[in-house]
Parts: structure tokens; C-alpha cells; sequence
């Protein structure tokens, strides 16, 4: 039986009539002999799976495999022609040439045993694969020289580099056909984006994995270098990597104390307490820990200095003087939950959460009563569920502190409790969802993300 893929509804045969999605892309039927020992379709279950089943060294993949891969994997999400997020099906373009592609993007950097300089198309420096409208298809990732050609394409195209003059390259087509476009080089690239392609061009070997992390800190992007790290010790547990591992963590600590003092500077400073608040229970430990215990205190000054200058204007407004008395709760909470934050004592801190956490349900029930009682005022309603919700965010912050002393001392119950109060407040926080999820990581029970939320009765209800 002759090799055949599937276009649309129609089987063609391979060998004697490329069909036009192969002739697009400038693949021949001879050049796919070479690569590939089958290519052929079949009904399984009610839909088309089209078996690839490549070169010896690489393993056999399927489409329906692929299709699963579709869902959570970043360069799969590339050769989507639909928004990326969206639930829309793959075009059949892209849907045909996947395989293809991801058994491309598999050899790059790496050698198949079948590999021979017969061969040019695989050489990865003489590679050019376009993108699917995305994100860019690097070639010769992974390899010394870091020549990088881009074409951003609907299709994918495959050639050799006819001449190079700096700037841009003339690229020769397997069809005949020539095209030119711009070089860059690997420092033009978003080191996002070249980190999703490039995971896909390095081993699976656990140095493999060290080398790429090593790339991801040296761009910024901590915790995608973290997770490099972790999976090489997985791989090797002799790996000493702790050093690198507290970068990391001192780096992303680093980058949240940036966008706090970014924060301050525009005067947002809810948002900006709530960062540094984040980065002292995640980071504490770090440098970066112990300069957002001093932001916190700047933070703090400037919003009760705003405060003042706003309450003097509260006293010729309808609702003024409540809304004034409403401010200095919440002032008094967030001076009792900085206070808890730059407690160095376990039991101060829980005494100090604990006040805080009872001040701000004390404004929200104030707030509440205000709502009530102006409601037919839209300016003060307005003002007052802004103030709410700000009111709510910082109290889950509280119960996020409290529950983070209760992980560190392995109270898992306890930890659940304040993740469980936080949801209370607004079941769909993410803030809080994260922490719960964490003490179920934390405490290995697994089903504890299944757990119905345990309401927490709340002065404003």
C-alpha cells in the first residue's frame, strides 16, 4: 500500500501526486521518501489518525497524540491558527503538517543515527522553518552558530541558504523557488519566545537541562530557570544546584520588587503593600526579602500621609465623617498586618494577623452599613465598593500571611483554615486559590483542591 495523507475529506496517494499542502510547503514526494519510512491514515475510534512514522532514532507520532499535546503545549499553540486561548479546532493546514513539524523541531540540535551529509535539508544551519502567524521558527537552534534565520509565514518552507550579506539571506526553496528576508541574531530575539522554541532543540539529559536553565537566568526568566533546575535534579539527584536554585529565587524576588516600588511611585498603593506583603511570604529569606520589609514601611507612610490629606475633605461631603472613620480602620489594620510582617517572632506575628484580620472585617462591615444607608447617592456608592473591594484584597492578603506561618511550621489543618477564610471572602481569588493548592502540595493530600470551601461567617453577610 502506498504511503498516503489525508487532505480534507479525499486520501490521496503520496508517492505519485504530492498533494498541494506538501507542494506548499515545498516538500517533494522524494525528499519525504528520505525522511519518513510511512506515512499513511486510518480510522480509529471515529477519527482520522495519521501515523508518522519517521526516521530510525526517532520515535513513531500520531496526530490524535499531537492534537492532546494541542492543549497545554506552548510550540504546539504556535502552529494555531486561532487565538491563542481560544478553544477554536485546528485549520486543516496546520492540522496536516504538525507531525511534520514537531519531528522537525525534534532533531534540531541533535543527531538521528540516519543522519548523513546526503541529507542537507536536516543540517539545522541550512534549515529555515516559517512560523504559523505566532510565534517566529528559529533554526539552527541549539548549535554554535547562532545565525538565525525568520520568516513569518502561514506556511511551513524548507530550503538551503544561498548567500547571506549580514542583514538578510537569499533562501533557496526544495521547489526552485528563491525568497530573501531578514537575519537576526539571537539577541533580537525575545528571550520568552527563544526559550519556548530552544526546549524543544536541546536532549532530555539532565546537563541538557542545567545548559537551558542557565540561559533562562541569564535573561530574566527565573522561573522557567527554577523549573529547568528542578527537572535536571530530577534527572540527576548528585546534581549540586542550590546555588543556582537561590538565584532564582533571589531573581524573581528581585522582579516583584521592582513592579512594587513601580507600584508606589504612581501611588497605587494597595497594590504596592500587597506586592511586597507577597514578596515577604514567598522571599523572605532573600535580600530582596529584607528590602521589601523597608518598602513596606515607605508604602505605609505615603498611604497615611494620602490618607490624611484625603479625610480632610471627607467633612463637607454627605457620608464624609463615616467614610473618614472607615479610613482609620483600615489605616489601623494595615499598621497591624505591617507590624506582623516585620515580627520576627512566630507567636507576634500570629497575635498581630489576628488584630489585623479583625480590624478589616470591622471596615467591611462598616463599609456595608454605608453602602445601605447612602445608597441613593451613585458618587458615594462608587467610592464605597472601590473601598470594598480594596478592603476585601488586603484581608485575604492577612489570611495568607497567617496561613503561610502555618505551612512553615507544617500545620497543614490550620494552613487549609485561613486558605479556606481567604476564598471565603471572594471564592474566586487566585491569590488564594494558589495558597490552598500549595498546602495540598505541601501536605501531599492531593484531594484537598476537591474539598467543598468551608464558608466563614463574615460580619458583612
Amino acid at each position: 500500500m502506498r504511503p498516503s495523507v489525508r487532505i480534507g475529506c479525499e486520501v490521496e496517494p503520496l508517492k505519485t501526486h504530492p498533494p498541494a499542502i506538501f507542494q506548499r510547503a515545498g516538500w517533494t514526494a522524494e525528499w519525504l521518501g528520505k525522511r519518513l519510512k510511512n506515512v499513511h491514515t486510518r480510522k480509529n475510534s471515529g477519527q482520522t489518525e495519521m501515523t508518522i512514522e519517521p526516521v530510525d532514532g526517532a520515535r513513531k507520532i500520531t496526530d490524535l497524540e499531537l492534537i492532546e499535546e494541542f492543549r497545554t503545549d506552548p510550540y504546539a499553540l504556535a502552529l494555531r491558527r486561532v487565538r491563542p486561548g481560544s478553544e477554536g479546532v485546528l485549520d486543516k493546514a496546520a492540522h496536516q503538517h504538525l507531525g511534520l513539524v514537531k519531528y522537525q523541531v525534534l532533531s534540531l540540535g541533535r543527531v538521528l543515527p540516519s543522519q548523513t551529509e546526503e541529507e542537507p535539508a536536516m543540517t539545522p544551519a541550512k534549515t529555515l522553518i516559517a512560523c504559523f502567524g505566532l510565534l517566529p521558527l528559529l533554526a539552527a537552534v541549539g548549535t554554535a552558530q547562532h545565525e538565525l534565520v525568520l520568516k513569518d509565514h502561514h506556511h511551513v518552507m524548507h530550503g538551503e541558504v544561498v548567500s547571506s550579506t549580514g542583514a538578510s539571506v537569499t533562501f533557496e526553496h526544495v521547489v526552485g523557488e528563491t525568497s530573501e528576508t531578514q537575519v537576526y541574531s539571537v539577541d533580537q530575539i525575545d528571550p520568552h519566545s527563544f526559550y519556548i522554541i530552544r526546549k524543544y532543540a536541546v536532549g532530555d539529559d539532565a546537563a541538557a537541562k542545567v545548559s537551558l536553565g542557565e540561559y533562562c537566568m541569564a535573561n530574566g526568566l527565573y522561573t522557567r530557570a527554577r523549573n529547568q533546575f528542578e527537572e535536571a535534579r530530577r534527572l540527576d539527584a548528585s546534581l549540586k544546584l542550590g546555588d543556582k536554585l537561590a538565584q532564582c529565587r533571589e531573581g524573581t524576588a528581585s522582579q516583584m520588587l521592582a513592579q512594587a516600588q513601580a507600584l508606589l511611585e504612581k501611588k497605587q498603593f494597595s497594590k504596592a503593600y500587597r506586592k511586597t506583603a507577597e514578596i515577604i511570604r514567598v522571599f523572605g529569606n532573600t535580600p530582596s526579602g529584607a528590602k521589601a520589609r523597608e518598602t513596606m514601611g515607605t508604602i505605609h507612610d505615603r498611604n497615611v500621609s494620602a490618607r490624611k490629606t484625603r479625610e480632610a475633605a471627607y467633612d463637607a461631603k454627605e457620608g464624609g465623617q463615616e467614610i473618614k472613620h472607615i479610613e482609620e480602620l483600615i489605616g489601623r489594620a494595615g499598621k497591624e498586618n505591617t507590624e506582623a510582617l516585620q515580627d520576627k517572632s512566630m507567636s507576634g506575628a500570629q497575635r498581630g494577623f489576628g488584630k489585623s484580620i479583625k480590624s478589616y472585617k470591622h471596615a467591611l462591615k462598616e463599609l456595608e452599613g454605608v453602602a445601605k444607608q447612602y445608597k441613593g447617592s451613585p458618587q458615594l456608592t462608587q467610592h464605597v465598593e472601590g473601598m470594598l473591594a480594596e478592603t476585601k484584597e488586603d484581608l485575604i492578603e492577612v489570611y495568607l500571611n497567617l496561613g503561610s506561618i502555618y505551612m512553615t511550621q507544617t500545620n497543614y489543618q490550620r494552613a487549609l483554615l485561613e486558605a479556606n477564610s481567604a476564598l471565603a471572602v471572594d471564592p474566586k481569588s487566585p491569590r488564594a486559590k494558589s495558597f490552598r493548592a500549595s498546602v495540598a502540595t505541601a501536605s501531599g493530600d492531593t484531594d484537598i483542591g476537591v474539598y467543598p470551601i468551608r464558608r466563614v461567617r463574615l460580619p458583612i453577610r
